[in-house]
């Protein structure tokens, strides 16, 4: 997508990598673990929804 960029004259590349990015997980340095970073975290598995939620510690 860079070309289109170039060619319509809005280009603009970063000399440096930001910082930091509004994740607190360090972001993958190459292109294609960038693309699927997002796919990989999110297939994770979550907390157990009755540990998550605290109604669910409560007995009833």
């Amino acid at each position: 997508m860079p070309l289109l960029d170039l060619i319509g004259g809005t280009l603009f590349m970063r000399q440096h990598m930001p910082e930091k990015y509004g994740v607190d997980e360090p972001v993958p340095q190459l292109y294609h673990q960038q693309l699927v970073y997002p796919v990989v975290t999110a297939a994770e598995p979550a907390a157990p929804i009755a540990e998550a939620s605290p109604a669910a510690a409560k007995p009833e």
